[in-house]
Protein backbone atom coordinates (compact mmCIF):
# COMPACT_ATOMS: atom_id res chain seq x y z
CA UNK A 1 0.00 0.00 0.00
CA UNK A 2 1.61 3.46 -0.73
CA UNK A 3 1.32 5.99 1.80
CA UNK A 4 2.25 8.37 -0.12
CA UNK A 5 -0.76 7.93 -2.19
CA UNK A 6 -3.28 7.31 0.34
CA UNK A 7 -1.78 10.72 1.95
CA UNK A 8 -2.50 12.45 -1.41
CA UNK A 9 -5.93 11.30 -1.47
CA UNK A 10 -6.68 12.70 2.40
CA UNK A 11 -4.93 15.83 1.54
CA UNK A 12 -7.03 16.11 -1.52
CA UNK A 13 -10.15 15.66 0.73
CA UNK A 14 -9.08 18.34 3.04
CA UNK A 15 -8.50 20.81 0.21
CA UNK A 16 -11.76 20.43 -1.17
CA UNK A 17 -13.75 20.57 2.24
CA UNK A 18 -11.56 24.07 3.32
CA UNK A 19 -12.36 25.20 -0.20
CA UNK A 20 -16.06 24.00 0.03
CA UNK A 21 -16.10 26.01 3.17
CA UNK A 22 -14.13 28.80 2.18
CA UNK A 23 -11.41 28.31 4.69
CA UNK A 24 -9.06 27.47 2.99
CA UNK A 25 -6.09 30.34 4.70
CA UNK A 26 -7.33 28.92 8.09
CA UNK A 27 -7.13 25.55 7.72
CA UNK A 28 -3.56 26.03 5.81
CA UNK A 29 -2.38 27.22 9.50
CA UNK A 30 -3.73 24.49 11.74
CA UNK A 31 -2.77 22.58 9.56
CA UNK A 32 0.37 23.98 10.05
CA UNK A 33 0.25 23.92 14.28
CA UNK A 34 -0.94 20.59 13.91
CA UNK A 35 2.21 19.32 12.50
CA UNK A 36 4.13 20.69 14.71
CA UNK A 37 2.42 19.49 18.14
CA UNK A 38 1.93 16.03 16.43
CA UNK A 39 5.76 15.93 15.04
CA UNK A 40 6.77 16.98 18.92
CA UNK A 41 4.93 14.71 20.88
CA UNK A 42 6.03 11.32 19.52
CA UNK A 43 4.35 9.94 22.74
CA UNK A 44 0.32 10.84 20.67
CA UNK A 45 1.31 9.42 17.67
CA UNK A 46 2.50 6.18 18.93
CA UNK A 47 -1.17 6.44 20.34
CA UNK A 48 -2.49 7.19 17.40
CA UNK A 49 -1.23 4.42 15.32
CA UNK A 50 -1.78 1.98 18.18
CA UNK A 51 -4.74 -0.97 17.34
CA UNK A 52 -4.90 -1.06 21.11
CA UNK A 53 -6.58 2.20 22.07
CA UNK A 54 -10.30 2.88 21.01
CA UNK A 55 -11.56 5.26 18.27
CA UNK A 56 -13.65 7.23 21.27
CA UNK A 57 -10.05 7.48 22.79
CA UNK A 58 -8.34 9.10 20.22
CA UNK A 59 -11.29 11.20 19.77
CA UNK A 60 -10.75 12.53 22.75
CA UNK A 61 -7.12 13.25 22.59
CA UNK A 62 -7.93 15.16 19.04
CA UNK A 63 -10.69 16.98 21.08
CA UNK A 64 -8.26 17.15 24.18
CA UNK A 65 -5.40 18.63 22.31
CA UNK A 66 -6.95 20.61 19.54
CA UNK A 67 -9.89 22.42 20.47
CA UNK A 68 -10.07 26.14 20.92
CA UNK A 69 -6.47 26.01 18.90
CA UNK A 70 -7.86 25.01 15.49
CA UNK A 71 -10.93 25.67 13.59
CA UNK A 72 -13.90 23.46 13.57
CA UNK A 73 -13.07 22.00 10.11
CA UNK A 74 -9.41 20.74 11.15
CA UNK A 75 -10.89 18.96 14.30
CA UNK A 76 -13.75 17.87 11.64
CA UNK A 77 -11.18 16.43 9.49
CA UNK A 78 -8.76 15.21 12.39
CA UNK A 79 -11.97 13.23 13.51
CA UNK A 80 -12.60 11.58 10.03
CA UNK A 81 -9.04 10.26 9.92
CA UNK A 82 -9.47 8.54 13.56
CA UNK A 83 -12.82 7.28 11.92
CA UNK A 84 -10.53 6.13 8.92
CA UNK A 85 -8.06 4.81 11.26
CA UNK A 86 -5.89 7.43 9.22
CA UNK A 87 -4.72 9.46 11.97
CA UNK A 88 -1.36 8.15 12.30
CA UNK A 89 -0.61 9.63 8.71
CA UNK A 90 -2.09 13.25 9.94
CA UNK A 91 1.45 14.92 9.43
CA UNK A 92 2.28 13.48 6.08
CA UNK A 93 -1.60 14.13 5.01
CA UNK A 94 -0.81 18.01 6.38
CA UNK A 95 2.35 18.26 4.61
CA UNK A 96 1.09 17.10 0.79
CA UNK A 97 -2.26 19.48 1.84
CA UNK A 98 0.19 22.53 2.83
CA UNK A 99 1.79 21.57 -0.12
CA UNK A 100 -0.97 21.74 -2.89
CA UNK A 101 -2.62 24.95 -0.78
CA UNK A 102 0.71 26.68 -1.77
CA UNK A 103 0.39 25.31 -5.80
CA UNK A 104 -2.96 26.57 -5.89
CA UNK A 105 -1.77 29.97 -4.49
CA UNK A 106 1.00 29.69 -6.42
CA UNK A 107 3.83 30.23 -3.22
CA UNK A 108 7.41 29.23 -3.86
CA UNK A 109 9.22 27.62 -0.70
CA UNK A 110 13.21 28.17 -0.35
CA UNK A 111 15.22 27.08 1.83
CA UNK A 112 18.29 29.13 1.99
CA UNK A 113 21.55 28.35 3.45
CA UNK A 114 24.09 30.55 4.23
CA UNK A 115 27.69 30.05 6.34
CA UNK A 116 26.85 32.85 8.95
CA UNK A 117 22.96 34.11 9.79
CA UNK A 118 21.60 36.67 7.91
CA UNK A 119 20.02 40.23 9.22
CA UNK A 120 16.46 40.44 8.40
CA UNK A 121 17.25 43.02 6.04
CA UNK A 122 19.70 40.46 4.12
CA UNK A 123 17.05 38.12 4.33
CA UNK A 124 14.32 40.46 2.99
CA UNK A 125 16.77 41.30 -0.48
CA UNK A 126 17.56 37.43 -0.69
CA UNK A 127 13.25 36.75 -0.86
CA UNK A 128 13.29 40.05 -3.20
CA UNK A 129 16.16 38.48 -5.60
CA UNK A 130 14.40 34.53 -6.02
CA UNK A 131 10.73 36.09 -6.22
CA UNK A 132 12.53 38.64 -9.03
CA UNK A 133 14.33 35.71 -10.92
CA UNK A 134 11.61 33.34 -10.93
CA UNK A 135 9.42 36.18 -12.60
CA UNK A 136 11.98 36.84 -14.90
CA UNK A 137 12.25 33.36 -15.63
CA UNK A 138 8.22 33.23 -16.33
CA UNK A 139 6.86 31.75 -13.10
CA UNK A 140 3.68 32.63 -11.87
CA UNK A 141 4.42 33.70 -8.01
CA UNK A 142 2.31 35.21 -5.48
CA UNK A 143 4.91 35.11 -2.46
CA UNK A 144 7.74 33.43 -1.55
CA UNK A 145 7.74 31.58 1.68
CA UNK A 146 12.16 31.19 2.86
CA UNK A 147 13.53 29.87 5.56
CA UNK A 148 16.93 30.30 6.62
CA UNK A 149 19.88 28.54 8.18
CA UNK A 150 23.50 28.59 8.33
CA UNK A 151 26.01 26.24 8.21
CA UNK A 152 29.86 27.17 8.60
CA UNK A 153 30.89 24.06 6.44
CA UNK A 154 29.71 25.71 3.52
CA UNK A 155 32.24 27.90 4.12
CA UNK A 156 30.84 31.17 2.18
CA UNK A 157 28.28 31.49 -0.69
CA UNK A 158 24.94 29.75 -0.71
CA UNK A 159 22.46 27.20 -1.30
CA UNK A 160 19.65 27.60 -2.23
CA UNK A 161 16.69 25.29 -2.41
CA UNK A 162 13.73 25.72 -4.05
CA UNK A 163 10.18 23.66 -4.30
CA UNK A 164 12.88 20.45 -3.80
CA UNK A 165 15.30 22.04 -6.36
CA UNK A 166 19.13 22.80 -5.25
CA UNK A 167 21.54 25.07 -6.64
CA UNK A 168 24.68 24.73 -4.87
CA UNK A 169 26.66 28.18 -5.11
CA UNK A 170 28.53 27.45 -1.51
CA UNK A 171 32.64 28.24 -1.63
CA UNK A 172 33.01 24.20 -0.36
CA UNK A 173 31.50 22.95 -3.52
CA UNK A 174 33.56 25.13 -5.68
CA UNK A 175 36.43 23.75 -4.09
CA UNK A 176 34.64 20.02 -3.92
CA UNK A 177 34.80 20.87 -7.77
CA UNK A 178 38.23 22.48 -8.26
CA UNK A 179 39.35 18.79 -6.26
CA UNK A 180 37.72 16.61 -8.54
CA UNK A 181 38.97 18.55 -11.62
CA UNK A 182 42.23 17.89 -10.46
CA UNK A 183 41.98 14.36 -9.86
CA UNK A 184 40.62 14.00 -12.96
CA UNK A 185 43.14 15.79 -14.89
CA UNK A 186 45.82 13.63 -12.28
CA UNK A 187 44.49 10.28 -13.68
CA UNK A 188 44.25 10.97 -17.23
CA UNK A 189 47.97 12.10 -17.10
CA UNK A 190 48.87 8.49 -15.48
CA UNK A 191 50.75 6.15 -17.78
CA UNK A 192 48.39 3.84 -20.04
CA UNK A 193 49.68 1.20 -17.93
CA UNK A 194 48.39 2.67 -14.52
CA UNK A 195 44.80 1.82 -16.10
CA UNK A 196 45.60 -2.27 -16.45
Amino acid sequence: MDMGLIARRYATVLLEFARDKGVIDQVYEDSRLVRCVLNDEPDAMKFFNSPLHKMSEKRALVAGTFTGKVTSEMLQFLNFLVEKERVGLAPQVLLVFESLVKKEKKVVTAVVTTATELSQDAQKGIIDQIDLKLRQSGVEVSAVEASFKSDPKIIGGIILQIDGRQADNSIASKLAEIERALRCRASVGREPHAFA
